[in-house]
């Protein structure tokens, strides 16, 4: 992956990047995509003085996350299967840090695409080679995702939990993609700018059934980096 270019232009996570099947940009639609939270904070549904609240040990009041960061190496738009327009060629755009705050919204890409009918959006997590996280160690951007362990994904924020308020940070190490769906399908016709929202939920990562993942609970953490794909919503505005 060749992201030597961003590094000086990518001011916290903002990736602006061009479509690589677009021939003239100036002819096509354009979209956008930006990035927000929808959720800030998981609690318990209910409270009960006879159920747990937390699917770990400790009775948990809620989880607030603050910020999430995602080594991507490129973004995909992929077509529905009965579109065969542009030679069902797939968009691609990247690589970035994808960054998501709790009180801003974030310009993901703003870019000429091609007409066509879309279902879904594809995130490829990235990690790091052993030359790259030497490269990028003191990078302010890319430097916590090469150092000290090359990692691909990281969620800071907070728990308040029987009376103590402890800030955590969960880091995953795992190259994977994370797939987000268009529904209904997105379809983008000549001459037209679209703009949709990749949403983050913490409610939709850490409640599960009305009781709170602790993500201080070292035993969770698989569970939680599973349900990740979950906390993601692609919505058209």
């Amino acid at each position: 992956m060749n992201i030597k270019h961003l590094a000086a232009i990518v001011a916290v996570a903002l990736a602006i990047a061009g479509c690589s099947e677009s021939t003239d940009p100036s002819s096509e639609p354009t979209m956008t995509m930006t990035a927000r939270m929808t959720s800030t904070t998981a609690a318990p549904s209910a409270i009960r003085p006879d159920s747990p609240r937390t699917e770990g040990g400790r009775l948990i009041d809620s989880v607030r996350v603050d910020k999430v960061r995602i080594l991507l190496s490129r973004i995909k738009l992929h077509r529905t299967n009965d579109d065969t327009s542009n030679g069902g060629k797939d968009v691609k755009i990247g690589p970035a840090v994808l960054t998501i705050d709790n009180d801003t919204v974030t310009t993901v890409f703003a870019s000429a695409i091609p007409t066509g009918t879309y279902e879904r959006m594809k995130l490829e997590k990235h990690k790091f080679s052993g030359s790259e996280a030497a490269q990028y160690a003191a990078d302010p951007v890319f430097g916590p995702f090469a150092f000290p362990d090359r990692i691909t994904l990281i969620v800071d924020g907070t728990v308040y939990a029987e009376g103590e308020t402890r800030a955590f940070t969960l880091t995953d190490d795992r190259t994977e993609n994370l797939w987000v769906g268009f529904d209904p399908a997105l379809t983008v016709t000549e001459s037209t700018s679209t703009t949709v929202d990749l949403e983050f939920s913490a409610r939709l990562l850490f409640n599960v059934d009305g009781n709170i993942l602790d993500p201080l609970d070292v035993s969770l953490r698989d569970v939680i980096r599973a349900r990740l794909k979950n906390a993601f919503k692609l919505k058209k505005r």
